[in-house]
């Protein structure tokens, strides 16, 4: 999670400095870029967590959730 942290924080330092006025063209472009690349890893890690909560929940609705079995899940694992 920590990455992905790092990663927002990062995104939202690049909002701040595209929001500046007297940035050359070339360096907004470049920032723009790097912010979009940024973004999609976000989406991407965030869909894998709300597959995790889906899957939670309905381990916890499920009867066998009194196995002790805990799923398996690939979490951010690379």
């Amino acid at each position: 999670m920590k990455d992905f942290e790092q990663s927002l924080t990062r995104l939202e330092e690049i909002n701040e400095r595209i929001k500046d006025a007297g940035l050359p063209l070339e360096q907004s472009i470049a920032l723009f870029e790097e912010g979009l690349k940024i973004a999609k890893r976000l989406e991407t890690d965030l869909k894998k967590v709300e597959q995790k909560v889906e899957i939670l929940i309905k381990t916890e609705d499920s009867p066998e959730s009194d196995s002790g079995k805990e799923p398996e899940f690939g979490l951010f694992s690379e």
